[in-house]
């Protein structure tokens, strides 16, 4: 079985009826080009919030309706396994599989003859998993097939997204029915490595520049436009004047061909907790400006307003201290957990769920226009995250952020005194129905790897290790071990600072990989 990730995409992020319509028409028309030397890729690149996962996503659903969408993976930062490219490759071949049986057979030709394949490197899981499969079926490919890569960008630190881009570079080798739709930021190393490419086999349309530009504002006003009309039916008493529809105008102006910034604006303003989208409006009104060309000046200004009318308006450093614990938690967590998960890991004391979704909630109940913010019906199931990525890029530049910066260090050894603190009753008999234990057992050697490489950070497991023993470490270490291989690989390359966790792996082999790998068990630091 190929090792896969869940990375699809949210059909509820399609593009508002009647907008983006000229750039998604081209990539359809891109898509359904049958002849031979049509370009392989297409390019859709610009700045934060211009709206490249709404149209990838788009253009993902319209595919898959006309049965030519093979496979998709839409990364994010704030998802580790969606944000590493170590299982991208395997992904794409598990869903291709899914997708035509032919391919399946070729694929399932590789796994018999190797099947730890999904293990090797990423250029070799590209030739082995796509390329020499893909190749064998050339002739059954009668129609195209679109693979989509979003978010690009977010796969990790330009160091670690270089072996998905030197496999990117070499798309263009395969079978002509099979095309890939990329969507980023404009990274130079993203743009130094298409620049490899053969322009022939590239189509690159940038929503920064140009037509795209002019387009994108003329959309806004027609996306403020209809929410305008709903507003209007929905608060008769407090929308329908000329007052609001030229605040609207203003409005769409401000946004500058940010999509980010009018669905944000929009979702502030008909908050419905606090009912009176006029004085919402008027907030946004006052804390903007006009910041022509400079996309994250617009959006700084959006989100410092917000962030000001939260916890500034009345308030204490107790309200600032409170939105920075809680919301640095939501930015570092390894992957998003429930409210109340994320609540009983930050208040393990906190044993009555509706205490501690209530504390959790009202920390960050004015944030709804920028988090995801399950109700209490779904505080058990749905994860509480940044409905955008350029908000935990904000929160994390002190330029920009200013008195709201975050610091992910700081935030990422927290996570990880909480994680050891609530596994030390419970380490040798781990309930995993509790799901924030389960995130604790997962996840404290991913947020430990993430802090500064000091022995101050690896205290708390000093201390338990002391207080509960040397089996305290081997069950720790065998938590993280049974999850995911690449842990035990940054457990071992820190093993001149953390060596007690470092020699403890050595001792108990807790892991296969250890033992199919004799220079990293024989490695001494």
């Amino acid at each position: 079985m190929l090792t896969r990730v869940e990375a699809t995409y949210d059909r509820a992020n399609q593009c508002h009826d009647d907008t983006r319509t000229a750039v998604i028409a081209e990539i359809i028309n891109w898509a359904r080009n049958t002849q031979k030397d049509s370009p392989r890729i297409f390019w859709l690149q610009g700045m934060a919030g211009e709206g490249k996962t709404t149209i990838a996503t788009t253009v993902a659903c319209r595919l898959k309706a006309a049965c030519n969408l093979g496979a998709t993976f839409f990364f994010r930062r704030d998802i580790d396994d969606r944000s590493h490219p170590d299982h991208v490759i395997s992904s794409i071949a598990f869903q291709l599989s899914y997708h035509q049986g032919y391919i399946a057979d070729a694929v399932c030709r590789v796994l018999v003859a190797q099947p730890d394949v999904d293990r090797a490197p990423t250029s070799n899981q590209f030739y082995d998993l796509l390329l020499d499969p893909l190749q064998k079926c050339r002739a059954q490919l009668s129609k195209p097939i679109v693979i989509v890569l979003d978010a690009v960008d977010q796969c990790g630190s330009a160091k670690e997204r270089k072996k998905l881009l030197d496999v990117l570079t070499r798309l263009p080798d395969l079978p002509p029915m099979l095309k890939v739709l990329i969507s980023s930021r404009p990274e130079k190393d993203i743009r130094d490595a298409f620049e490899q490419i053969d322009p022939k086999a590239l189509i690159q349309h940038d929503l920064s520049t140009g037509e795209s530009r002019r387009t994108v504002r003329d959309d806004i006003k027609k996306y403020f436009a209809a929410w305008g009309e709903r507003m209007e039916r929905r608060y008769p008493d407090r929308c329908k004047s000329n007052d609001w529809k030229k605040s609207l105008d203003v409005l769409a102006d401000r946004a500058d061909g940010i999509f980010i910034w009018a669905s944000t604006a929009q979702r502030f303003i008909e908050d419905e907790e606090v009912y009176d989208p006029k004085q919402q409006l008027e907030i946004v009104l006052a804390g903007t400006h006009n910041h022509r060309n400079s996309p994250s000046a617009v959006l700084d200004a959006l989100y410092s307003s917000i962030l000001s009318q939260a916890y500034t308006a009345n308030a204490s450093n107790d309200s600032l201290k409170t939105f920075k614990e809680t919301v640095g938690s939501i930015l570092t967590t390894k992957y998003p957990l429930p409210p109340l998960a994320l609540s009983r890991l930050l208040h393990p004391t906190l044993t009555n769920p509706y205490t501690a979704y209530d504390k959790l909630y009202g920390a960050v109940s004015k944030l709804r226009s920028v988090l995801f913010l399950p109700t209490r019906k779904d505080m058990h199931t749905l994860p509480l995250r940044f409905i955008h990525q350029s908000f935990n890029d904000f929160l994390t530049s002190k330029q920009r952020a200013q008195q709201f910066f975050l610091d992910p260090l700081t935030h990422h050894s927290r996570m990880m005194s909480a994680c050891i603190h609530i596994l030390k009753p419970r380490i040798h008999d781990p309930d995993f129905s509790d799901a924030e234990v389960k995130y604790a057992f997962r996840s404290w050697c991913y947020h430990l790897n993430h802090t500064q490489t000091n022995d101050e950070n690896s205290k708390d497991i000093k201390a338990a290790s002391r207080h509960n023993g040397i089996n305290f470490l081997r069950d720790l270490i065998r938590g993280v071990a049974a999850d995911e291989q690449r842990a035990v690989h940054e457990i071992l390359d820190g093993g001149s600072v953390y060596r007690e966790i470092y020699f403890a792996v050595k001792k108990f082999k807790v892991h296969p990989f250890l033992t199919n790998h004799p220079e990293i068990t024989n490695h001494t630091s």
